[in-house]
């Protein structure tokens, strides 16, 4: 009997993904917790101005049809979603990571994912923010 092994090995280069994701988020955040800057403004393609926010690609594509027609069907346009619109933490509600004394886990809660890391003493959680797939 053959089995499928291409889907656990999907959901583990998922998991590991988010897991990788998730963390740099995390530390990224964390360092900067005293900081009053929008915790994003480094990952938006402009300079953060006093009193101006980054108002989605939808506000841009008003005035830049022919750019936002060419670069949509790009797949990298579709990499980042929020975590509640998100197909595979949907599809996958619960999703386990073993390294060593590590245990990583995404479980799903409605609209939301909530992301731990233990060592069988020590756990810490946070929200899923953003689902990163790149197919």
């Amino acid at each position: 009997m053959r089995t499928n092994m291409a889907e656990p090995v999907k959901k583990t280069l998922l998991l590991i993904g988010i897991v990788f994701f998730t963390t740099t988020l995390w530390l990224s955040l964390s360092s900067r917790a005293q900081s009053t800057r929008d915790p994003f403004s480094k990952w938006r393609p402009t300079h953060e101005l006093a009193g101006v926010r980054y108002v989605g690609s939808s506000s841009c594509a008003q005035c830049h049809a022919a750019l936002t027609a060419e670069r949509q069907p790009n797949s990298m346009s579709r990499a980042l979603e929020p975590v509640e619109s998100c197909e595979i933490l949907k599809a996958s509600p619960r999703l386990n990571f073993r390294n060593g004394p590590y245990n990583y886990q995404i479980v799903r809660d409605g609209k939301q994912s909530l992301y731990t890391i233990s060592n069988g003493l020590n756990s810490i959680s946070e929200p899923v923010l953003y689902c990163f797939w790149p197919g």
